[in-house]
């Protein structure tokens, strides 16, 4: 290619592309669009003046007009195509690759209309004579010639993905003819027009070769040219195309039959379509690189100043500065609205979780609103059942004493009644007392009350019912204390209904056997533990054992009684003094519960 840095005067090229799609706004498809539109009309006018004719497919009459328009079109693409080539500089590369293109399509035209003229003039039959096959392989010549050329011309090396296209083109084409005819390349397959399907599948892969190519110029090309060598790379691929499903039609139809076939509207719609991509090159050229446009006034001072070699250099290096400058402006626009955006999604992510926290703490102040009624709610009601539970425990009690004021008025059948009204009532003091203090361990507002007492002191209240409970139920009740006294600094209270729970709990669940009470010190620590040889707690149930009301198994509900809120209070309790608890149990084997509180040993003495 002759250019700037060759010695040789600059060419169009030279001077045109550094400005390609720069300042130029390519024009619409919409000129070529209606010339195809124009291509389909004429030959849809065609089968249907074969339709009123009444000429049946495959007939000469049919097949003289369908393929008539087809070589017509063929022809008026040479003619497209001059028009853009008269509008090319000389001396180019650009005009020598369009000229190879055009050349291509005037050999294929002259092949298409000496086969017509022959098959009109009585002289041969259509598709019978191989002087049409050389004007169509110079054709294929020419056409390789020219894409490789406009491949340079819009800088597109061929590269390994055109072989990789060609190959897929390859397997495509190949796969056409066994969907017109599996048996295509059988032995058996021969007849008078096996030439026609050998060229075609020629012209298919040779086409398709140019085709792989122009997929790359398709997809790779940049400039103004852009445009005009996409319409040459469709018609390449219409052609390619048309190629492949016209020879194998050879196979199974007659030369009248396929010279009918509809694969001409394909061919037709490749040639013209490759005229109109060259006669666009001659359009843009002219529009975009006329010497009278404002995109050139730069360039011609500077060759006129410092010769052609040295004023292009000049000039490309103005171009690439501008190019620069205007990336980096794009640049710096596309990092700045980034950010914009970044920022303004920041900003949404900011409210949302605003909003998210603030609708949190509205949930959680409802939560502690209505847990502190649930909470005022237990322990109002559980205060008023206890007045006249209190009544009722009493007249149990008076009915039950054989010594009491009524024994004398009473049988023994009443006072049995006695006490199990007693009895009755007693459990449900118990239940009521367990919520209200489930409520008391649940409620926000408790606070330890933290005071220093000896352990022999909670001993002193908590042996004596674990020993009647005990002698009750036929149990052995077991205590292992330190023998020096130990002074603890704790709420009081709240440890003796920890242990209180855990014994009635494993008396409860005892049928015989022993219940242990454990009490010893590590360090600043207090360590309690209780164990039975009670029916013992399932592996998988051993987690939800001190969520609040539950029980083992509906059974032992019924069986042993209870709202299943000791364990649950014990647990929450623990949690108020800091301390940690821990459950070991094997079903029909009992139950060992430790607790342990740190920091409320103060004293041990001797």
């Amino acid at each position: 290619m002759i250019g700037p840095f060759s010695g040789s005067p600059p060419t169009t090229e030279d001077v045109v592309q550094p400005l390609s799609g720069e300042g130029f706004r390519a024009p619409s498809y919409r000129f070529e669009v209606l010339q195809c539109v124009l291509l389909l009309l004429t030959f849809a006018v065609g089968y249907g003046v074969c339709r009123l004719l009444g000429c049946a497919y495959g007939t000469a009459p049919y097949a003289r007009i369908l393929f008539t328009i087809f070589a017509g079109f063929n022809i008026a693409s040479v003619f497209v195509a001059l028009q853009g080539i008269k509008q090319l500089p000389p001396r180019s590369m650009l005009k020598e690759s369009m000229a190879n293109l055009t050349i291509s399509l005037g050999c294929a035209a002259m092949a298409n209309g000496l086969d017509l003229a022959l098959w009109l003039g009585g002289i041969a039959m259509i598709k019978s004579t191989f002087l049409p096959n050389l004007f169509f392989v110079s054709a294929l010549l020419f056409g390789i010639a020219g894409i490789l050329q406009m491949a340079r011309v819009c800088r597109v090396p061929p590269g390994i993905d055109s072989a990789a296209t060609f190959f897929v083109i390859v397997l495509v084409y190949l796969a056409i003819p066994y969907l017109i005819d599996p048996n295509v390349f059988s032995a058996g397959t021969s007849g008078p027009f096996n030439k026609e399907l050998v060229f075609g599948l020629l012209y298919a892969f040779t086409i398709g070769y140019m085709s792989a190519i122009a997929l790359k110029i398709w997809k790779d090309a940049q400039g103004t040219l852009r445009s005009s060598a996409r319409l040459i790379c469709l018609g390449a691929l219409f052609l390619s195309f048309g190629c492949a499903i016209y020879g194998p039609l050879f196979v199974k139809h007659s030369a009248l039959e396929v010279a009918s076939h509809w694969v001409h509207v394909i061919l037709a719609l490749g040639y013209y379509t490759v005229g109109l991509g060259i006669q666009r090159m001659g359009m843009t050229v002219v529009e975009v690189f006329s010497p009278d446009q404002e995109l050139l006034s730069t360039g011609r001072p500077l060759v006129d100043i410092f010769g052609p070699v040295l004023g292009m250099r000049v000039y490309d290096a103005m171009v690439k500065r501008i190019r620069e400058s205007n990336a980096a402006l794009i640049r710096i626009e596309t990092e700045s609205q980034l950010r914009k955006e970044h920022i303004a999604e920041l900003e949404r992510e900011v409210k949302r979780s605003t909003e998210a926290e603030e609708a949190l703490r509205k949930a959680m102040e409802a939560l502690e609103t209505a847990n502190q009624s649930k909470n005022h709610f237990l322990s109002m009601i559980s205060h008023e059942l206890r007045t006249p539970l209190t009544g009722i425990l009493a007249y149990g009690q008076m009915l039950s004493d054989p010594n009491g004021p009524l024994s004398e008025s009473t049988t023994e059948e009443i006072r049995e009644l006695g006490r199990r009204i007693r009895k009755s009532a007693g459990h449900l003091q118990n239940l009521i007392d367990g919520i209200l203090q489930l409520s008391q361990a649940n409620a926000s507002q408790t606070v330890p009350q933290i005071g220093p007492f000896l352990l022999s002191e909670l001993l002193d209240f908590v042996v004596p019912l674990a020993e009647l409970h005990a002698h009750e139920r036929n149990l052995q009740f077991e205590l292992e204390v330190p023998e020096k006294a130990i002074s603890l600094s704790t709420d009081q209270h709240q440890l003796r209904q920890i242990i209180i729970n855990l014994l009635l709990n494993a008396f409860k669940f005892t049928h015989t056997g022993t219940v242990t009470l454990k009490i010893d010190v590590s360090e600043a620590a207090l360590r309690i533990e209780v164990a039975d040889t009670g029916i013992g707690i399932p592996p998988e149930q051993q987690e939800k054992i001190f969520e609040p009301f539950y029980q083992v198994s509906t059974g032992n509900t019924r069986k042993f009684g209870g709202a299943g809120l000791g364990l649950a209070i014990v647990k929450r309790l623990v949690t108020v003094l800091d301390g940690s608890i821990t459950l070991e149990s094997e079903v029909e084997k009992g139950t060992r519960i430790r607790i342990i509180l740190p920091d409320i040993v103060i004293a041990s003495n001797q």
